[in-house]
């Protein structure tokens, strides 16, 4: 639970930055930087589900709202 408030808070936005890079400005990074090829694969894979992204609010409001899908009170939800 407190993974997913971390991620939700701070690691979030990563991914969706990264998926809105320019091609031009990641090519030249692979190019200014080889050691980014080892990323590569998952680089590809963030900017390939760019199109089933949400904006950066509601992608953080589903992250944080994760752990409490289920059988756990939603009280805890407002705490």
């Amino acid at each position: 639970q407190r993974q997913s408030e971390i991620y939700g808070d701070n690691l979030e936005w990563f991914s969706l930055d990264v998926a809105e890079l320019d091609d031009a400005i990641l090519a030249s990074q692979y190019e200014n930087d080889p050691s980014l090829t080892k990323f590569k694969s998952f680089i590809d894979e963030l900017r390939r589900q760019k199109p089933h992204n949400l904006s950066k609010d509601v992608e953080r409001a589903l992250t944080v709202r994760s752990p409490y899908v289920g059988n756990m009170p939603l009280v805890s939800f407002f705490d």
